[in-house]
């Protein structure tokens, strides 16, 4: 078992333990046919890691708000390409600018055609990965984009580091379990700092070397 394995392997187990609904709502192994429509439709391969994920989970088996990872939604593939097409809209329609980032990161801020969401708030804010990054950026690195974040941030250079950055805030302690089926049908997971959206929250501030 590799680094990616053992990490995926010990924050799924860390969810299971916090409660079982949180693998529950996870979806069945992604299928090579549903790989194939996804990338059909995005233009493109996706990393290695992304596909590993997928090829454990495709996306949730439901998306009723407080997704299962810290509030945002797993995206299912069929999902991640629709998303896609619908940023790409948004920016063609020139409501939204993609001015040139200031980041030699990232080739293009948001919306940028290689900005391929999948974690979503529901608010019209992302977790995504980048497959046109700059000159000095990564494939396959992590961004955070969206309504409520003016520029594409990259949060961290791959799949990996950010799913080892979210199981060390786990094993340390650094959240709160919300129940409350007033509000929810489903717990959820909120870390202890932090006044952005629940996504921004987990994947922009609180993982981040130093973020708090």
């Amino acid at each position: 078992m590799d680094e990616f394995e053992s990490t995926l392997d010990g924050l799924l187990r860390e969810l299971a333990r916090l409660h079982p609904s949180f693998i529950e709502r996870l979806g069945p192994p992604a299928s090579s046919e549903d790989f194939s429509r996804a990338e059909g439709l995005t233009g493109t391969r996706f990393p290695e890691q992304i596909r590993r994920l997928y090829t454990r989970h495709n996306g949730q088996r439901d998306n009723l708000g407080n997704g299962v990872f810290f509030g945002a939604d797993l995206l299912r593939l069929d999902q991640i390409a629709e998303e896609y097409r619908a940023l790409l809209e948004l920016r063609d329609s020139g409501i939204v600018q993609s001015p040139s980032p200031a980041d030699p990161r990232l080739s293009e801020d948001f919306p940028g055609a290689g900005h391929i969401p999948f974690l979503a708030d529901g608010s019209g804010n992302y977790v995504g990965f980048d497959v046109r990054p700059g000159p000095s950026g990564t494939f396959g690195q992590i961004l955070v984009f969206g309504a409520d974040l003016p520029e594409a941030e990259v949060v961290f250079p791959s799949l990996s580091e950010m799913l080892a950055a979210v199981l060390n805030q786990l094993r340390s302690g650094n959240f709160i379990l919300r129940e409350d089926l007033r509000m929810s049908r489903h717990p959820w997971l909120e870390f202890v700092s932090g006044d952005f959206s629940p996504l921004a929250r987990v994947l922009y501030t609180q993982t981040r070397p130093g973020g708090g």
